[in-house]
């Protein structure tokens, strides 16, 4: 296929004071080996008052500024205003390789289901338990699992069809979580998310964690909050049933070794954090189940989908936000 057949894809990426990551990310854009006419970066400002913007212009990304600070609110802006067949999304602290898009864009021609989610591997800027947990939960089988068999495709790394967009999107900017909550309507439409496991971005792991714990709450209530499930007091009172009573040693180890160059974390507080962290989850289940009830699908000011935190010590498998 020469230059001119291939899709045209307009890359998306919401920021918000992200001069100290951006540069990185666009370097890493301007050397794909997919064709440079057949591609186009978007830079979407959600009100930053460093020089984000700046950065983006000078390194030849289309600029469009937001006022609202949310991720989803400057992916839809992205969506109306741009023509690409393709659209693929990414993070500002996300460094893609240079085969990215045409990896993205050969599965899904290979595949033909409409989204295609990539491999988003993590990398500690700095150590704390917040980014322990989340490295430990993103191991390259567990990212396969929740795209193919929960179909999440976080917009950390994802390709999605444009018509696919239009008729069943655009994303909810009201809760987290809306990333995965489109991808599994597209799936039960029928357009299941394809796992391009070469197709990879190196995501900048820069949580405290406080952070952490944080993100956590408001993934797992934004989950609760798009659940299709027919919400009642008794669901209420199941999800109260769900305590995280028990200890929870058994990924203490995998935590404490997740990063391979810092030495392990203390045993007593990396068990009592990750208890810490399944209490967060907890909490924001049950938030967002009462939300359901009441229709308060309000969330906090700020980027709302900058890092998953959700599940990470979990009992069980849930959907969760992997960007």
């Amino acid at each position: 296929m020469n230059s001119s057949e291939q899709p045209f894809v307009t890359v998306v990426i919401p920021a918000l004071n992200e001069e100290r990551v951006i540069g990185e990310c666009l370097q890493a854009l301007a050397g794909q080996t997919y064709p440079a006419d057949r591609f186009e970066v978007v830079v979407v400002d959600n009100g930053s008052i460093d020089d984000t913007a700046r950065i983006a212009r000078e390194s030849g990304a289309v600029v469009l500024d937001v006022a609202r600070r949310s991720a989803y609110v400057a992916r839809n802006r992205a969506i109306r205003e741009t023509n690409g067949d393709y659209l693929a999304f990414t993070d500002a602290d996300c460094v893609p390789e240079a085969s990215w898009i045409e990896t993205l864009v050969a599965t899904e021609t290979r595949e033909q289901t409409g989204v295609v989610a990539g491999h988003i591997e993590y990398r500690m800027t700095f150590d704390s338990l917040g980014n322990r947990m989340l490295i430990a939960s993103r191991s390259r089988d567990a990212i396969r699992e929740l795209v193919c068999v929960h179909h999440c495709a976080p917009t950390g790394n994802v390709l999605y069809r444009r018509t696919l967009l239009e008729q069943y999107g655009p994303f909810d900017e009201q809760a987290y979580g809306s990333d995965v909550a489109l991808s599994r309507r597209l799936a039960a439409a029928g357009h299941p998310p394809a796992f391009a496991e070469e197709a990879v971005v190196v995501h900048q792991c820069d949580l405290t964690s406080r952070e952490y714990l944080s993100r956590t709450y408001w993934n797992n209530r934004g989950n609760a909050l798009h659940d299709s499930r027919p919400v009642s007091v008794g669901r209420l009172l199941r999800e109260l049933a769900e305590i995280p009573w028990r200890p929870g040693f058994r990924r203490v180890s995998e935590i404490q070794t997740a990063a391979p160059d810092q030495s392990r974390s203390p045993f007593l507080s990396t068990w009592l954090y990750a208890w810490a962290s399944r209490f967060a989850a907890y909490a924001g289940r049950v938030s967002g189940t009462v939300g359901r009830m009441f229709q308060r699908n309000s969330t906090p000011s700020g980027n709302c989908a900058s890092v998953p935190a959700s599940g990470s010590v979990e009992e069980r498998p849930s959907p969760v936000q992997l960007s």
